[in-house]
């Protein structure tokens, strides 16, 4: 027996150090998965809130006017996407974009915020000038392989509609 200790002892130490790996495996594989998680999460949470965002972005009230009826419905591929509607008044018309850009999810969006502004800035123009004011500003700000399709219109009460597409 005591000469079959040294094997014993050898067994156990080789199991224990094993266990001992196996735990410390198990363990850091927990760890990472619960970091895995964590970040899903925290990603998850950063998506509400840039949908949010754009959704504060789109008209809240449709426009009045008697000649004039507005309806539209958002369903974005993902939870944010690159479609964009946009109302704003111009003297007596009333100005409306409605665009996509290319692609979706997050770039796409991030494009939606910097057209809303471009909008705000360069929507007082003519339809045609407005558009190459937003083009300029849409090409400075995003990189290649990424678009926008966009139709920019003006509604005049008595029924006429100046507009341009890109």
């Amino acid at each position: 027996i005591l000469a079959l200790y040294p094997f014993f002892l050898l067994v156990g130490l080789l199991t224990g150090g094993l266990v001992d790996a196996l735990w410390l495996q198990r363990t850091r594989s927990t760890e990472e998965q619960l970091q895995q998680v964590n970040q899903f999460n925290m990603m998850q949470f950063e998506l509400g809130v840039a949908r949010e965002i754009i959704l504060r972005l789109l008209p809240q009230d449709r426009p009045h006017n008697k000649n004039w009826a507005f309806e539209w419905v958002l369903k974005p591929q993902e939870a944010i996407g690159g479609d964009f509607v946009q109302f704003y008044e111009d003297g007596e018309a009333i100005g409306c974009v409605i665009a996509d850009v290319t692609g979706h999810g997050v770039p796409a969006a991030l494009l939606v915020g910097s057209l809303h502004e471009l909008v705000l800035r360069f929507g007082h123009l003519e339809p045609h000038q407005a558009l190459e004011g937003i083009n300029r500003g849409v090409c400075a700000s995003t990189p290649d392989g990424i678009s926008v399709s966009m139709v920019l219109l003006k509604l005049y009460p008595d029924g006429d509609v100046l507009f341009d597409n890109a």
